[in-house]
């Protein structure tokens, strides 16, 4: 009996020594407490025995975003201009963290910008983020109860995109006054070209997958400056024209313009912007002042291409960091020239000739499930004005904006009964769209508030939101999807 109760006071000593020293040494390497790693090898004791709680702590670090890597700007959104929006206010601004780049968050960062000696321009990039140098939050003790496994976070395959861009330009610089020359009438005209770039980036910041097309609309008049264009048509791209654009009857290649421009499309896959601004290039004459020099494109591109490439960077610069990995990016588009207007005198009141082209461009991101992953709404509404002589007033070497890049420029506040601009709108549409199949955002429920509003949202997510009609951005969603590659 003395002989067990020695062995019961040894074996008890020595639990209390093992008990005092895991007490002592603290928390394990790599987050995982002795009590923890303990009870890993206890058997069945652990069944019969109630686990101990440790406390152990890690450290709260904000992730670095891409915030540093591209450009922002009037329109951008995303959890990147959150973050800007949050490190303006921790030196002094007052700013919603809605993740939107409207006129508020412009205004703050020229301010910055002015007072740290940079370039008041309102782009967020490299050099503002060096300046205003966020620092990182200091590590603050966390307790956990628990430590339970964390999983392995897989990094972003090879070939997935990340990341969405949308590049567009726009010219007037083909429209025509009415004249007489040689004898011959030479009718007005307002053509408007919208070269445009929807593309997919990897986690390199190299092309995926890139959909280049051209919106090249024309609005007719006659000598009397009447409308002759039928403002009801459907009106399509250079791709979607196909063989009818009839570019092949002039190529020395024999290829017609959407099969030029498929080749340049492939050439780009697998390179960064840098890479394909680089291409080797050759002026032919005054319209191809840049027409692709490479034995990869010789034989197959005869076009011009320094928009096309102009474009490609604007996507890069401009686009933005999907939440999920996307496999594959639509372009799509819708063309109207409904606001067009021919010249009349009534009542004393006399309209001058209008060519209004507006030009709808959705840029979407599908990922593996089919779901959108990341979509860019914009609308390039341009207008071509005309005296009444037929002579065109506007301006053919101006940079034409689309609604986005004007911004609050734009003006729709005014009227809006919900105090945002257009591009805020669209921003609060394409966030709505994320998560969602094309089904569902065709299922939306809409109203119509007037003729010119027919298809408003109706859901509660978006009343507060977005009051302007929403079709023909929807219709483009679906057709992105269509071709997306």
């Amino acid at each position: 009996m003395k002989k067990g109760q020695k062995v019961m006071s040894c074996l008890l000593v020595t639990a209390l020594l093992i008990s005092l020293f895991s007490f002592a040494v603290g928390p394990a390497p790599f987050g995982v407490d002795v009590v923890s790693a303990a009870t890993a090898t206890a058997g069945a004791t652990q069944a019969a025995t109630p686990k101990a709680t440790a406390t152990t702590t890690k450290s709260a670090t904000p992730s670095v975003s891409s915030s540093k890597d591209r450009l922002l700007t009037l329109g951008s959104f995303g959890e990147d201009v959150k973050q800007v929006q949050t490190w303006l206010n921790n030196v002094g601004y007052n700013l919603k963290v809605d993740g939107i780049f409207g006129p508020k968050t412009l205004a703050a960062v020229k301010s910055f910008q002015s007072k740290n000696g940079l370039v008041a321009d309102g782009v967020f990039g490299p050099k503002t983020y060096a300046k205003l140098n966020p620092p990182a939050a200091p590590a603050a003790e966390v307790p956990v109860a628990e430590v339970p496994e964390v999983p392995e976070v897989p990094a972003v395959a090879e070939g997935k995109i990340v990341k969405l861009g949308l590049g567009h330009l726009t010219s007037i610089g083909k429209s025509k006054d009415l004249a007489v020359v040689d004898g011959k009438d030479v009718l007005p005209l307002g053509q408007v070209d919208t070269v445009i770039a929807a593309v997919g980036f990897d986690k390199d910041g190299k092309v995926v997958s890139v959909t280049i097309d051209n919106a090249q609309t024309k609005v007719n008049f006659d000598k009397e400056l009447k409308l002759t264009s039928d403002v009801k048509a459907e009106y399509k791209t250079k791709v979607e024209l196909g063989d009818e654009y009839g570019m092949i009857k002039a190529s020395k290649i024999g290829k017609e313009w959407y099969q030029q421009i498929a080749e340049l499309e492939k050439w780009m896959i697998g390179k960064t912007v840098a890479e394909i601004k680089a291409m080797k290039t050759k002026k032919v004459d005054d319209a191809h002042p840049s027409v692709p020099d490479i034995a990869e494109l010789t034989s197959l591109v005869t076009v011009t291409v320094q928009d096309y490439i102009a474009c490609v960077e604007e996507a890069y610069n401009n686009g933005i960091t999907l939440q999920v990995p996307a496999e594959k990016v639509g372009l799509g588009t819708d063309i109207s020239i409904a606001k067009s207007k021919g010249y009349s005198l009534v009542d004393g009141k006399e309209t001058l000739p209008l060519a209004q082209v507006d030009t709808v461009i959705v840029a979407a991101a599908f990922d593996v499930n089919d779901k959108v992953a990341g979509t860019i709404i914009d609308n390039a509404q341009t207008k071509i004005n005309f005296d009444k002589e037929g002579k065109v007033t506007s301006d053919k070497k101006a940079s034409y904006k689309t609604k986005v890049e004007l911004g609050a420029d734009y003006g729709m506040i005014k009227a809006s009964k919900i105090g945002k601009e257009w591009f805020e709108q669209s921003a609060e549409l394409a966030k709505w769209m994320v998560g969602k199949t094309v089904a569902e955002i065709k299922a939306m429920k809409t109203k119509k508030v007037d003729d010119a509003h027919p298809s408003v949202p109706d859901v509660p997510e978006l009343t507060s939101l977005v009051t302007v009609t929403v079709q023909d951005y929807i219709k483009c969603v679906e057709e992105a999807h269509h071709k997306a590659k």
